[in-house]
């Protein structure tokens, strides 16, 4: 899977940047899987993740990466 994110504006910690989990793609949780949730509380993913896992995208508009 590849993915990119642009930013049409400056995004920082305070304007909703993007966040995903390092790993979580390798094993998620069978109950993460089955739900119709969009989100999950954040204690819970740390919680099964760690709390080094989390990833958090800033960057001035016209910013671009890809994973």
């Amino acid at each position: 899977m590849l993915k990119f994110f642009f930013y049409l504006v400056p995004v920082d910690e305070g304007t909703g940047p993007h966040v995903y989990v390092r790993g979580s793609h390798n094993r998620r949780v069978f109950k993460h899987q089955l739900s119709l949730l969009v989100g999950h509380p954040a204690q819970e993913v740390l919680g099964v993740y760690g709390q080094q896992s989390p990833i958090t995208l800033t960057g001035e508009a016209g910013w671009s990466r890809f994973r």
